[in-house]
C-alpha cells in the first residue's frame, strides 16, 4: 500500500465533493446513522455512490475517503484501517467500491470485531454479506442507491422541492396543484433522467456505453474471479440479446439459444447481471404454470 497515494486520493477527493452542493435523499439518512456504523451502500452504478462517499467525508472530522480499486490486490482493508486509525487517528472510513478487495468480508468482520472505528462502504454489486463463513447481517446496514425518483430530478434539475406523496394520498386525496404541474416533465424524466451524470450539458449514450463496459470487465469478475474471457463475452452476447428482445422473449431456453450457451450458464450469467443491477429477473407465479 502506498500510504502517501492515499492521503492525496483523500484530499482530491474531499476537493471534488465541493462541486456537488446538493445531496440526494439518502445523504440525511446515512449521515444520521448513530453509535458506531458499518454501513453498506449499494447500487446501479452511474447513480451517484461515490459523490455521496465524498460528501459524507467532507461532512465529518478526523475521517478518510479509500477507493478500493486503488489498492493493490495484496493489501488487507483490515490493515490498511488499522494504520489510519493507530498513525493518524482516523475514526471514519469511507471505502469505495468494496467488491474490489477479495477478503473484504472477512476483514470487515475483524474490523468489527477488535477496532472502534466506523466504516461506510459503497458496492456496484450486489454483495454477499451473509455468507455462512462471515456472516455481516447482525453487523451491517445496508442502504439501496437507485437512480433518481421523479422528485429529485425536479429538485436536481430545475431546483424545485416537492415534498412526498404516500399512495393513499394520490388514491384517496385530492393531489396539490404544485405536483400537478410538473407531470409534462415526466417523459423528459424517463428518457433521460434517472441519473445525475445526464443532467450535465451535452450528455449522450456514450456514459452507458462505458458504464456496462466497466460492468462487464470489472465488477462480475470481482464478484466470479474464476469467469473465463470466453465467459464475459458470452456475458456480453445475453446482455445484448436481453436489451434487444422485445415482450415475453426473454426465458433461460431462449438466451441459451441466442447466445449460444447452454441453459445452465444462461442463468448463471443473468444472475451476474442482475447482481450487478443490469438486468431484474422476473418470474412466472401461480399454479400450474409452465413457462420459464
Amino acid at each position: 500500500m502506498n500510504e502517501q497515494k492515499v492521503l492525496e486520493l483523500d484530499e482530491k477527493a474531499v476537493q471534488s465533493a465541493e462541486q456537488y452542493p446538493r445531496e440526494r435523499s439518502l445523504f440525511p439518512v446515512l449521515a444520521a446513522e448513530s453509535g458506531r456504523p458499518f454501513v453498506a451502500l449499494v447500487g446501479p452504478r452511474g447513480t451517484g455512490k461515490t459523490v455521496l462517499l465524498r460528501q459524507l467525508r467532507s461532512s465529518r472530522p478526523a475521517s478518510l475517503y479509500i477507493s478500493a480499486d486503488t489498492l493493490a490486490q495484496e493489501d488487507r482493508l483490515a490493515d490498511v484501517v488499522r494504520l489510519f486509525s493507530e498513525r493518524y487517528r482516523v475514526t471514519s472510513f469511507y471505502i469505495d467500491e468494496i467488491h474490489f478487495l477479495k477478503h473484504y468480508a472477512a476483514d470487515l468482520k475483524e474490523i468489527y470485531d477488535f477496532s472502534n472505528v466506523s466504516i461506510w462502504f459503497s458496492s456496484s454489486v450486489a454483495l454477499s454479506l451473509y455468507s455462512t463463513a462471515w456472516d455481516l447481517s447482525r453487523r451491517v446496514v445496508r442502504h439501496l442507491l437507485l437512480p433518481f425518483s421523479f422528485r429529485e430530478y425536479l429538485a436536481f434539475r430545475f431546483e424545485l422541492e416537492l415534498g412526498p406523496l404516500a399512495l393513499e394520498t394520490v388514491l384517496q386525496e385530492t393531489i396539490p396543484p404544485g405536483h400537478l404541474r410538473t407531470s409534462h416533465r415526466f417523459d423528459e424524466y424517463l428518457c433521460g433522467g434517472l441519473f445525475p451524470h445526464t443532467l450535465e450539458s451535452g450528455i449522450k449514450l456514450q456514459p452507458f456505453e462505458n458504464i456496462v463496459n466497466k460492468i462487464l470487465t470489472g465488477d462480475i469478475p470481482s464478484l466470479e474471479p474464476s469467469l473465463t474471457m470466453d465467459d464475459l463475452r458470452n456475458i456480453g452476447r445475453t446482455l445484448a440479446f436481453v436489451g434487444n428482445a422485445v415482450g415475453d422473449e426473454v426465458s433461460y431456453s431462449s438466451t441459451s439459444r441466442n447466445a449460444g450457451v447452454t441453459k445452465y450458464m444462461a442463468e448463471k450469467y443473468l444472475e451476474l447481471l442482475e447482481r450487478s443491477f443490469v438486468v431484474r429477473r422476473v418470474f412466472p407465479a401461480g399454479a400450474n404454470v409452465l413457462k420459464e
